[in-house]
């Protein structure tokens, strides 16, 4: 449950020249839970293309937590988009954005000293799922447990099913998703924010609307915080860390919840991602699955009733079944 609205703030990132946007939020607990509440914080990361406001109705529903949410953006998503748009212009080294990210994640958690009071938890969604993955995997200790919804991974750095296409590779689908992006059709600026979204961005509409769009310097309309420039270019980075991090999974020593969706969108990248999911976490020292069905890859919009409710479970479990859990004194 949250408690009462949060600012947007900024921080450095791992290079001090830019910054990075966050909100941070109150949780408390249901009523019921109160006495058994677990104290620690979540750092949450979006997928690519959205933004940090878009997971608000999961954290609202988190019924086991009492300490703080905070949501951020990477460098060049959203409002960090928007204060770093300048030296993104500059500088688009695309072996580096994903991993820039890992780095700018551990920043944020040293300047905001998230682990000197209470435990950490990260969650992540689709691509913001593999980004904490990896954070751990690069920084060993960086959280106490970690949650990824529908999380991008790949088993092979090869033969990885695109659209229209029975064979092949992860640098063709990060070229599907790039092109999409970049589509020539595609709307970047808009007279006004009251538009018609359709597929995926249909789920996410409200959110992009109040949170997503920036207004133009001229006064003439409003466009997207995130360009389709930067997010074509973090699509192509993250085509070879998703198997990375798939193949040193097992180097994660924490408790892993991977939620999967039942009917993602992901079969771009895995033919069967919901068995993927199962599997990885399996080669996890404490990995968990849970499926949640009728969903999509936006199943923190489609259901986030489901997607709290699991996540909620786990941290109660966490607390139930482990000794408890201390913050990095």
């Amino acid at each position: 449950m949250l408690n009462g609205n949060a600012c947007v703030r900024l921080a450095p990132a791992s290079d001090p020249a830019y910054q990075m946007a966050y909100r941070r939020y109150a949780l408390q607990p249901h009523e019921s839970m109160r006495d058994t509440a677990l104290e620690c914080n979540l750092l949450v990361a979006h997928g690519v293309s959205l933004c940090k406001e878009v997971y608000e109705p999961i954290l609202s529903r988190i019924s086991s937590v009492r300490g703080d949410a905070i949501s951020y953006e990477v460098r060049n998503h959203g409002d960090s988009g928007v204060v770093n748009a300048e030296l993104l212009e500059e500088n688009s080294d695309l072996d580096a954005i994903f991993y820039d990210s890992v780095r700018d994640t551990r920043a944020l958690i040293n300047t905001l000293r998230l682990t000197k009071r209470r435990p950490l938890i990260g969650i992540g969604h689709s691509g913001g799922g593999t980004l904490m993955l990896c954070t751990e995997i690069m920084y060993p200790g960086t959280f106490e447990a970690i949650i990824v919804i529908d999380p991008i991974l790949s088993a092979t750095a090869e033969a990885l099913p695109a659209r229209n296409s029975n064979h092949t590779s992860a640098a063709d689908f990060g070229d599907v998703m790039a092109n999409m992006a970049l589509h020539e059709k595609r709307t970047v600026v808009w007279l006004n924010a009251t538009f018609t979204a359709v597929g995926l961005m249909r789920l996410w509409a409200h959110t992009l609307q109040t949170h997503g769009l920036r207004d133009l310097e001229d006064g003439t309309g409003v466009a997207l915080k995130c360009t389709p420039h930067q997010e074509a270019m973090t699509f192509l980075s993250r085509m070879h860390p998703m198997h990375n991090v798939y193949r040193r999974i097992s180097d994660i020593r924490i408790p892993v919840l991977f939620i999967s969706a039942e009917h993602s969108e992901l079969m771009q990248v895995a033919r069967r991602p919901v068995e993927l999911l199962r599997a990885t976490a399996a080669r996890c020292r404490q990995g968990r699955h849970v499926m949640v069905p009728n969903v999509g890859h936006m199943l923190p919009l489609q259901d986030p009733n489901a997607v709290a409710n699991v996540i909620s479970q786990f941290i109660r479990d966490i607390r139930r079944n482990t000794t408890p859990i201390q913050a990095n004194l």
